[in-house]
């Protein structure tokens, strides 16, 4: 099956997600901080890390796992941020398996629209340390088209056939039925009607 990220240049994804219609590359940046400082992880894994927004943040924890579909956006990273704790990961998460273990945080925002919600968890599942975090942000269209309008959001008509929209209530019920419990829930507003949804779930008994 081709490989619909492959597609996506990461100078033009980066120019689309910043411009000031769409404003996620920056929203994002917060989040991640956010997301890293809340938690204070001895291990993260990063799920799609695109072009590395927010790895600047993670210069001090001890290992870090950064993960894409799009080998192109792992070679800039490398570049970009060249950190000894990180180790680049090139693996579509829909079929690969992750051989990992003792993961404390896991961030993975705008991921779920491109994935089976169920198969990814259940993966995610088996590499988290007892009282581990997931935290993921959603993107709400709130009837919106999903690529917001801008001069390069042509380019990212190949995505369609891959994107879905999150069902909020269908992917609680995955997360506390693999025994997750619902710690934070935190709305970001965007340009355009649209949102952020910050979702974040800590694995216990």
């Amino acid at each position: 099956m081709i490989n619909q990220w492959e597609k996506i240049d990461l100078n033009d994804y980066e120019k689309h997600m910043s411009d000031p219609a769409v404003f996620q590359l920056q929203k994002l940046n917060i989040i991640t901080q956010k997301q890293i400082k809340d938690y204070h992880p001895s291990s993260l894994l990063f799920l799609g890390i695109a072009g590395g927004n927010g790895l600047e943040y993670c210069n001090e924890i001890e290992n870090v796992y950064a993960i894409d579909i799009n080998q192109k956006f792992l070679k800039a990273c490398k570049k970009r941020f060249p950190y000894k704790n990180i180790k680049y990961i090139l693996m579509d998460l829909n079929k690969d398996e992750l051989e990992l273990t003792k993961i404390d945080l896991i961030i993975a925002n705008l991921v779920f629209e491109y994935v089976d919600e169920e198969t990814v968890v259940t993966k995610l599942l088996k590499v988290m340390n007892e009282g581990g975090i997931l935290s993921t942000v959603i993107q709400i269209n709130n009837e919106n088209t999903f690529v917001s309008r801008t001069k390069y959001s042509d380019r990212f008509k190949c995505l369609e056939d891959i994107y879905h929209d999150v069902d909020i209530n269908y992917f609680d019920n995955i997360l506390c039925n693999k025994k997750f419990k619902k710690l934070l829930y935190e709305l970001y507003p965007l340009p355009n009607g649209k949102a952020f949804l910050r979702l974040d779930y800590q694995l216990g008994n």
